[in-house]
Order: structure tokens, then sequence, then C-alpha cells
């Protein structure tokens, strides 16, 4: 065999080796993108954990939710500020979910189902006479999720 046969024949196999080099490296890429999505998403859940266990915390913090939902007017400034800022919690939570999915989710199952969970949190929580008024103060601070919510309150 010449040496030039052999050039060609190193050539040839370092152009694989570098080919499934990229393969490789275009796999691991992969998952570590999947991987961050994921963690992303973990944490995400665990802030909706952390507000439901603010809402179940007290009988006292349940009182307020309970009052509050019927009506801001039936709770005193202390609480009106309390109630208030829990659901700006779950807003912020759900607003940094739907941000999440839009840029992430890359398949589009994937991302109707999560728009479909988030709307069903919204109807859960949101759909009571005193959080529709904190909605309708606070909704133009929310401007990404201003439609999925006001589609999903009554």
């Amino acid at each position: 065999m010449s040496w030039e046969a052999l050039s060609v024949v190193a050539q040839i196999a370092s152009t694989i080796a570098v080919f499934i080099t990229l393969i490789y490296i275009a796999i691991q890429v992969k998952i570590i993108n999947h991987q961050r999505e994921l963690n992303a998403f973990r944490h995400t859940y665990d802030s909706l954990n952390v507000f439901c266990d603010k809402m179940s915390q007290s009988p006292e913090i349940g009182s307020i939710i309970h009052r509050g939902r019927t009506s801001l007017e039936a709770l005193d400034p202390g609480e009106k500020i309390v109630f208030q800022h829990i659901h700006l919690r779950l807003l912020n939570t759900l607003e940094s979910w739907y941000v999440q999915v839009m840029r992430t989710s890359s398949r589009r199952e994937d991302k109707e189902l999560q728009i479909r969970n988030i709307g069903g949190l919204v109807s859960y929580y949101l759909n009571y006479p005193g959080t529709k008024d904190v909605w309708n103060n606070v909704k133009t601070t929310f401007e990404p999720i201003q439609e999925l919510v006001e589609n999903n309150i009554q």
C-alpha cells in the first residue's frame, strides 16, 4: 500500500471519528437540555407546593383565604395584604410556569397539556369574587398570562 493510499484511509478514518464524536456530543447536549428543562419544571412545581403549604399552614391563613375569596371587603387591612400577597405569589409562579412552557416545551402536545394544567389552576384558585378583585388590580403586571387567566375565570 502506498503512502497516498494510506493517507486517504487515515483521512477517511479521522472523518468517521469526527462524525461519531459530533453525534455523541449532539446526543449529550440534547440529554443535558432535557434535564435542565425537567429541573426548571421541578422548581416550578416546588413553588406551587410552597404556595399550597402557605395556604394550609394555619387555621388563621385558612380563614383569611376563605373570607377573602368571598370578598376583599370581608378582610381587615392586614388580612387583605396577606390575601393579596399569597395570590401574587401564585400568579408569579403561574406566569413563570407559562413562560417556561412557551420557551422550552418543544412538543406541541406537552405544551398544550401544560397550558391546560395552568388554566386548571387558574380556574381552581381564582374563580372567586375576592380573587377576581385581586386579579383585576394586578393583571396589567402579568401581561404574559392575561389572556390565559381571563379565559379561565368566569
